[in-house]
């Protein structure tokens, strides 16, 4: 598989995790849940977000991996930043901005903050080259 960066196979993966109050009703917390898989699906990434069913402050913890580009696009979301101030590209803009909005929502409707990262250093990331792999499956 080509990474749309520059064709090198090399994939990404990051790992993060954020203690913040959501909710024990899982209809609500559903809302959030499949924001969340639709920024994950339109931006390629695959992987595992728990998105805790509490009142009292789990949040999410998360492991997804994909292209560099892609998972800059989640880092840059959810760390807030301004969407017209990152270069998304178009495709991952309109996901963000989409994601962005029924977060906000969700929260509203929770009287509660938004849940954002609070540093780059909250992601811990590593690589690995897809030909590498290609090389361990085939002896």
């Amino acid at each position: 598989m080509l990474t749309e960066n520059n064709g090198s196979g090399k994939q990404y993966c990051i790992l993060f995790y954020k203690y913040h109050p959501l909710t024990g009703n899982p209809e609500v917390l559903e809302t959030y849940r499949q924001a969340t898989e639709r920024l994950c699906t339109s931006l390629q990434l695959t992987g595992r977000v728990l998105i805790g069913l509490s009142d009292d402050g789990e949040g999410i913890n998360g492991t997804l991996a994909g292209t560099k580009d892609d998972l800059d696009a989640y880092v840059d979301c959810m760390l807030g930043r301004d969407v017209a101030k990152v270069k998304f590209g178009q495709r991952r803009a309109g996901t963000v901005v989409a994601f962005r909005e029924a977060s906000k929502q969700f929260f509203a409707k929770l009287d509660l903050p938004e849940l954002f990262l609070n540093s780059p250093n909250d992601f811990k990331w590593s690589s690995w080259s897809n030909s590498s792999v290609d090389k361990k499956n085939s002896n």
